[in-house]
């Protein structure tokens, strides 16, 4: 279910809050999943009209179980493989595929149109450089307990972005303030596991003096 999306919004700016509407949110959620909501129970908390914090919790899981049993199976011919090897080699080649996958999709590395050899082979050297660079990001997140994918982790770290804004003063002089905006939980997360800085870069402050 989607109620982990519902339930971030409450603690970012900017996103519904209002009680009433955040029930009305649930409400269609579970007009559009109706197989699978009637598994769970969803609790709102407010204050004043407010919504402060969602919960839920598994109703009947024996039969979300059975109905939802979730399984998949892989099927090989390596017989000298035991269960745990033959998964571990499966999601290996699952990664490493998504990961080649990705940077041509998303950089636009694929589809080569090109002529001349060195200009493809410089195009395949930014895809492999780009497949090592994901692979020791996804190596870092999964020591710290993060096993998303790129494609789900790369536009929720887009949420956080730099702004600019410009005024001008009462001498006429124009003002601009460039800043980066406060990391939400998932971004704190991310960033710690990769030891990077909250705050990547400080406000810059310039003024145009008025001629």
């Amino acid at each position: 279910m989607k109620f982990f999306s519902i339930a971030e919004a409450l603690s970012r700016k900017g996103c519904v809050k209002r009680y009433d509407k955040v029930v009305d949110r649930l409400r269609r959620l579970r007009e559009r999943y109706p197989s699978v909501a009637r598994f769970y129970e969803v609790k709102v908390e407010q204050s004043e009209g407010i919504a402060t914090r969602l919960t839920w919790s598994i109703r009947d899981g024996q039969n979300l179980d059975g109905r939802f049993p979730g399984g998949y199976l892989v099927r090989s011919s390596r017989t000298d493989l035991d269960e745990t090897r033959l998964l571990f080699l499966y999601n290996m080649l699952d990664m490493v595929e998504g990961n080649f996958r990705y940077p041509g999709q998303e950089q636009g590395v694929r589809p080569v149109r090109h002529r001349f050899d060195r200009r493809i082979e410089g195009r395949l050297f930014v895809s492999v450089c780009a497949c090592h660079l994901l692979a020791a990001i996804h190596r870092r997140l999964r020591q710290a307990g993060i096993d998303h994918r790129w494609e789900i982790i790369r536009p929720r770290l887009a949420t956080q972005c730099r702004s600019a804004v410009s005024m001008n003063n009462r001498s006429g002089d124009r003002i601009m303030i460039r800043q980066t905006t406060e990391p939400e939980s998932f971004h704190q997360e991310v960033y710690r596991a990769l030891g990077i800085n909250m705050e990547p870069l400080s406000i810059q402050k310039r003024m145009e003096q008025h001629p």
